[in-house]
């Protein structure tokens, strides 16, 4: 910030220098005020601390404070400039930034001249005649000047000398850049690009289509052979219906099956014979007196000295 930025009037969101007194309650300048303390409100929000400080112009009791442009980014804003010093006052300080629509005026003269809203309005009030600022006008239209017609001859000579078209004869004889026809090899590109297509198109319908279709047809006939082999393996009505007829009833399958349980239970109870006669001395282990093994008989007592051998 610079000197440069202080102005008459504040300008939203522009950096700006303010300049003020610090006045003590005898309306005197306090020189050297201590413990300065500027603080900002923007549109009526709350104080909060100045980016910069107030500083002291020499010894004078005046003082400058620099706001930056976000400081200025309000339509109103209040600084309070607080001192330490006894007996002095806190200055306040208050603007109102402006900007574009902020002023109306209510010009009457513009450089002396005496104006009407007409001349500054959005058409303009031409003044009719033929001196200088003058322009001659004929129930509101343009008087056309006779001098203006050697001017305006002049020019259009000017264009139509320059312009240089190709004339009916050049046109004929082709006599214009090739650059800007569609030649006889151009034509025979294209027509040969032309033939290579409509021969791969008729080639696609001709050849090679009829031949894929046929391929699909004979693929359908397979299949379609198949499922009919396969549908004359099936059972008929009939066949179904008897081969139905030997599954036994709900009645027979109850009776079965009880008398199946009957058989199942008998030889439960048979095994739970044996096995009760088991001595289990460890969990999961069958105790057993052993007096041969592969048909050999087992010596010993297996004691220290004498242990379990065959014969």
């Amino acid at each position: 910030m610079a000197s440069t930025d202080a102005r008459p009037v504040a300008r939203r969101a522009v950096a700006f220098r303010c300049y003020f007194p610090i006045l003590d309650n005898t309306g005197a300048l306090v020189s050297g005020a201590a413990g300065l303390d500027s603080e900002i409100s923007k549109d009526g929000g709350a104080y909060a601390d100045c980016t910069n400080e107030a500083t002291e112009i020499g010894s004078s009791g005046t003082y400058s404070l620099d706001l930056t442009s976000t400081e200025m980014t309000a339509d109103g804003v209040v600084i309070l400039v607080k001192t330490s010093t006894t007996d002095a006052k806190t200055t306040v300080l208050v603007f109102y930034p402006e900007e574009a629509g902020d002023y109306r005026a209510d010009a009457t003269h513009i450089g002396g001249t005496s104006q009407t809203g007409r001349d500054l309005g959005a058409s303009v009030l031409l003044s009719s005649g033929t001196g200088t600022g003058q322009v001659s006008l004929t129930s509101g239209l343009l008087a056309w000047n006779p001098a203006w017609d050697a001017e305006v001859q002049s020019e259009v000579a000017d264009a139509l000398g320059v312009y240089d078209p190709p004339t009916n004869a050049e046109m004929e004889a082709r006599t214009i850049a090739a650059a800007n026809y569609a030649t006889a090899a151009n034509l025979a590109t294209v027509a040969g690009y032309l033939d290579t297509e409509i021969a791969a198109i008729l080639e696609d319908t001709g050849t090679t289509l009829p031949a894929t279709l046929a391929t699909i047809a004979g693929y359908l006939d397979t299949e379609v052979a198949a499922l009919t082999t396969a549908v004359a393996d099936l059972p008929t009505n009939s066949e179904l219906t008897t081969a139905l007829a030997d599954l036994p009833t709900n009645a027979e399958l109850a009776t079965a099956l009880g008398t199946a349980d009957d058989a199942v239970l008998a030889q439960i109870a048979l095994v739970k014979a044996k096995t009760d006669s088991l001595t289990f001395t460890v969990a999961g282990q069958v105790d057993s007196n052993a007096v041969s093994m592969n048909d050999t008989e087992i010596l010993g007592t297996g004691a220290s000295g004498d242990k379990w051998r065959g014969a």
